[in-house]
Parts: C-alpha cells; sequence; structure tokens
C-alpha cells in the first residue's frame, strides 16, 4: 500500500492527519490551543513549535504527506482563526477552527483520497501534462 500511494495515504489514513505550525514563539500557546482542540476530537494532530521559518516547516510536513496544514500567525491568534494549507499547497485561507474540524471530519467520513482543492490542483496538472504532449 506505501509503495503504491508513496506514502500519500487519505486523511482517514494517515497517521498524521493535522500538522500545527506557530510562526513565532509568541504563538505557541495558541497553537497548543488549536492541538488540544484537534485531539479533543478525535482528530490526529501534532504541533511544530520549531524556532524555524514557516516555509521550512511547510516544506517539511508537505514532503512527510501531511493531508492539512494549519498556520498560527499573530493575526490568526487575535481573531480565533487558523490559516490551512493541504498538502499539495492549495490555500484553504484562514478559518475557525470549529469549521476546520468539520472540514476535515467531513473528509474522513466520506473516505476521500485527497481534500477537494487537492482534487483540483491533480485536475489542473493533468490537463496541463495532456497539452504539453499533444
Amino acid at each position: 500500500l506505501l509503495e503504491q500511494s508513496k506514502g500519500i495515504l487519505p486523511i482517514w489514513l494517515s497517521p498524521v492527519q493535522v500538522a500545527v505550525m506557530s510562526i513565532t514563539d509568541d504563538q505557541c500557546e495558541y497553537a497548543k490551543q488549536v492541538y488540544e482542540k484537534l485531539d479533543a476530537e478525535q482528530i490526529r494532530a501534532k504541533t511544530d513549535l520549531r524556532n524555524d521559518k514557516i516555509g521550512f516547516k511547510i516544506r517539511e510536513h508537505t514532503l512527510m504527506h501531511v493531508p492539512y496544514l494549519v498556520v498560527c500567525g499573530a493575526r490568526e491568534a487575535e481573531e480565533g482563526k487558523v490559516a490551512v494549507r493541504t498538502r499539495k499547497g492549495a490555500d484553504l485561507g484562514t478559518m475557525s477552527i470549529e469549521d476546520l474540524i468539520k472540514l476535515i471530519k467531513s473528509d474522513i467520513i466520506q473516505r476521500k483520497t485527497m481534500p477537494d482543492a487537492d482534487v483540483e490542483i491533480e485536475k489542473q496538472r493533468q490537463e496541463a501534462d495532456k497539452a504539453k504532449e499533444d
């Protein structure tokens, strides 16, 4: 299974479903709160509170094929929201933690192989590849 999927597992099967990252040390407490809310909903999450650049953290978790990447910055902490990306790079914008939980649970219940935003990205890539062949 892992060889065929190249480690890109559907969200319902992925060992880590969400990576919660802080931009600076100031948002670590908020990132921990987000993690605790996800954990309380039985969503497999992990935090990345290291003092590294956010681009580095996003790339690292993308390469680890984590389905959803959640960024907690100063603006998000102030508004009580999170910035959400998918492993394929689709930016889902900012949303409340409750909306994120609904989105993830919906994907899990429907047994989706990838988030809808990733499906669109994959379609665009396939169309571009087909256009190159023609």
